[in-house]
């Protein structure tokens, strides 16, 4: 019962987890330099691994159809092939030209929303194609620099209904229908930062 939670059984990570997706009978878990572990829970009291795709910095994990996309504080993002779980398979990368490091992301309506961290205190939001996963496509938006400029704490963001919000020590709400024009439409002002949150 929620008022006697019961450990069932537990996995441990060479190096600290952060962050634990779960997709049908998968978790999915970014373990920093020991890369994506992919642990089997459909028998909850033994939960085994079944395959790591090795990678150094991974920091946030989404998992979408047959595929998964994992961050990287060291700027990258891998999209990799977990049809089959026990051989995850990088299809492509992506690199910005610029950033500290690539965090958050979002997959809605075959969009990928992703967080560049550019300085100590702002971050890029980066609007990718995915009719075709295999084939990525950066859509250009004409945002102004004022919308785009994700100013503090903001590397986590959720997307809705053609929507996305970032939490900046505040909430902002930017309209993406047009993903080549996005529109802010709103900011929520709160006493205290906001690092993280979901829909």
């Amino acid at each position: 019962t929620p008022a006697a939670p019961v450990e069932l059984a537990r996995y441990t990570l060479p190096e600290p987890g952060n962050q634990v997706v779960i997709a049908g009978d998968y978790a999915y878990i970014p373990a920093g330099d020991r890369g994506l572990h992919i642990v089997d829970i459909s028998t909850p009291d033994a939960p085994t691994q079944v395959g790591v795709y090795q990678t150094l910095g991974a920091d946030h994990v989404v998992v979408a159809d047959d595929y998964a996309y994992l961050s990287t504080n060291l700027g990258l993002l891998h999209i990799i092939d977990i049809t089959n779980p026990s051989a995850p398979t990088a299809i492509r990368s992506y690199h910005p030209r610029w950033g500290f490091g690539t965090h958050a992301q979002v997959v809605e309506n075959d969009r990928l929303y992703l967080t560049i961290q550019v300085g100590t205190d702002w971050t890029y939001v980066k609007i990718f194609d995915l009719s075709d996963p295999t084939v990525p496509l950066h859509i250009e938006s004409e945002l102004p620099l004022d919308v785009m400029e994700i100013r503090a704490y903001g590397l986590d963001l959720a997307a809705k209904d053609d929507k996305v919000y970032i939490p900046t020590g505040g909430l902002r709400m930017i309209d993406v229908s047009d993903p080549g024009r996005p529109l802010e439409t709103g900011f929520y002002i709160q006493k205290f930062h906001s690092e993280a949150m979901i829909i």
